[in-house]
């Protein structure tokens, strides 16, 4: 019966002027599932189970079953999708299974007549460009776009300038004359064209690099990091101090009894991660105006020491489930030592006193800017992107969602209710 049914899935193939015998699914471009959301991943592998198994024979009725899509729609995404031509040179393949993915870009056919609230001006850009008056006008906005700077000219190239030359050769086109888009709109089509802009800068990234006005072209040019060369765990840590925007004002016990409060005017934390695992090694908070010596030995003695939880007042989810320090989940990783230690050209971190540690005690090489063998920068995030990474996101999905934030109003901080304040 299967093979009944497979030689009559190929029959109905062959018919339409498609061979299943002629596709390799294994030469398709993959996708990245994981960066999917669930429900877009769970539709993807509806997709997918539902070619394999189209390609296999599976009747309609199975196809519903196993994918809740019949084989004429199966069909359709096999052949005006998946086996379409990408720009690329190659077949659309897997990646034209992605949910809500364009094949092609939208043809307007309608005249274009915005309602009251904006809407029916969809493709209106691309009517534009094919319009009698805007003849030529899509190459000439390209190459305003790309062309190069002027002497006097912001070497960031707002947006804002682009769309006050659009806005003025499309006056001089007599598009506002009689009353057509975008001057028959509120936003006069400026989030059409600055997505207009970011498709050109997409297509031409060497020179949106020279537009960006700071130090890309230079950065792409030894390397995008993604070929950075492979470390085994402890084979490389980074290191780096960062100070919490957050003001606080805590209890201490006095002698005299009760408490006494004391402004915590700066929190800054210095850690140690692992290149490899990008686990945190250690850590150690400090109070000072700026970060000391001292500061940087105590986070490299909390990596090298036995950690254990904090017995802790304020709550029992402090800690997730199995969290901890690598040392404390293993503890044949207490005393572990690394062979580099990466940081900036912070004086605490490159001093003679945190130099003389790592090489007597711990057996490390100091991977600092200042030595000439060295490829790091000063203040450069590209050399140490993990822990620069671990640092974006301590502060943002943590103490800038605290009330003792500091740098923005109560009412704008994310994760807080303004109603609760008080």
């Amino acid at each position: 019966m299967r093979r009944r049914s497979q030689l009559r899935a190929c029959a109905h193939a062959q018919s339409a002027g498609l061979d299943p015998g002629d596709i390799d699914l294994a030469t398709w471009p993959g996708v990245d599932r994981v960066a999917l959301s669930p429900e877009r991943e769970a539709l993807y592998a509806r997709r997918e189970r539902a070619i394999h198994l189209y390609l296999d024979g599976a009747t309609d009725a199975q196809l519903k079953t196993a994918c809740a899509m019949g084989r004429v729609q199966t069909y359709r995404l096999l052949t005006e999708r998946c086996l379409a031509a990408h720009p690329d040179g190659e077949v659309h393949g897997w990646r034209e299974l992605l949910p809500y993915v364009r094949v092609k870009s939208y043809d307007r056919k309608a005249p274009i007549k915005p309602d009251a609230w904006g809407g029916g001006a969809a493709g209106a850009l691309q009517w534009v460009f094919e319009s009698p008056a805007g003849r030529g006008f899509e190459n000439q906005l390209r190459e305003h776009i790309l062309r190069k700077r002027g002497v006097l000219e912001s070497p960031l190239r707002p947006r804002m300038a682009v769309f006050r030359w659009f806005l003025t050769e499309l006056r001089d086109r007599g598009f506002e004359r009689r009353g057509e888009w975008p001057f028959n709109v509120e936003k006069r089509g400026y989030v059409t064209l600055s997505r207009f802009i970011d498709r050109v800068l997409a297509k031409n990234p060497a020179r949106a690099r020279q537009l960006a006005g700071d130090d890309s072209a230079c950065k792409a040019a030894s390397g995008d990091g993604t070929r950075r060369p492979l470390l085994a765990p402890f084979e490389r840590v980074e290191c780096d101090a960062h100070k919490l925007d957050s003001r606080m004002m805590v209890l201490v016990p006095s002698p005299h009894g009760g408490s006494e409060p004391r402004m915590i005017h700066r929190l800054w934390v210095v850690v140690l991660i692992d290149v490899a695992s990008r686990a945190v090694l250690g850590y150690h908070l400090s109070l000072r105006r700026e970060c000391a010596a001292e500061d940087v030995l105590r986070a490299i003695r909390c990596a090298l020491q036995p950690w254990a939880p904090r017995e802790l007042q304020f709550g029992n989810e402090a800690y997730l489930p199995g969290a901890g320090l690598p040392a404390h989940r293993f503890p044949q990783l207490v005393g572990a030592c690394w062979n580099e230690f990466s940081v900036d050209g912070a004086l605490a971190n490159i001093c003679a006193r945190v130099e003389d540690v790592l090489r007597g005690v711990v057996g490390a090489r100091l991977v600092k800017p200042q030595d000439p063998a060295s490829f790091s920068r000063r203040r450069s995030k590209d050399d140490r992107p993990f822990i620069e990474s671990f640092f974006a996101r301590l502060a943002a999905d943590g103490f800038h969602r605290l009330w003792t934030t500091t740098g923005s109003s109560p009412v704008a901080r994310r994760g807080t209710d303004p109603d609760a304040a008080g």
